[in-house]
């Protein structure tokens, strides 16, 4: 391996983490997008009812509403990622990966 930018040295050490301790990593992905699904739904639900009666300003019901929308999205890239795993674990070459974990600078 030759000597890789900091984003590629991140990307392997991450990898060495999801193959080493694979279902703790799903376990944690999974949790996460169940928290980032409820903020999301909670914070639309909210801007939502608080449009119609508004008691907070319009600027701050547009942010709950933003906010609550990119938590959504968050949570989507997280279950794509979950669907995808197994299909994209059988062409991931765990010792090579692990080989290249171990030659990175610490």
């Amino acid at each position: 391996m030759k000597n890789p930018d900091k984003y590629s040295q991140k990307t392997i050490r991450e990898l060495a983490k999801l193959v080493r301790n694979e279902t703790t990593y799903i376990a944690r992905t999974k949790t996460v997008r169940h928290i980032l699904t409820a903020i999301g739904w909670v914070g639309i639900i909210v801007s939502f009812l608080e449009s119609l009666e508004p008691h907070i300003p319009v600027w701050a019901i547009s942010v709950i509403g933003i906010f609550g929308g990119l938590s959504l999205g968050l949570a989507i890239f997280f279950e794509a990622f979950l669907k995808q795993w197994p299909t994209l674990k059988a062409y991931i070459d765990r010792e090579s990966i692990l080989k290249d974990n171990d030659l990175l600078k610490p």
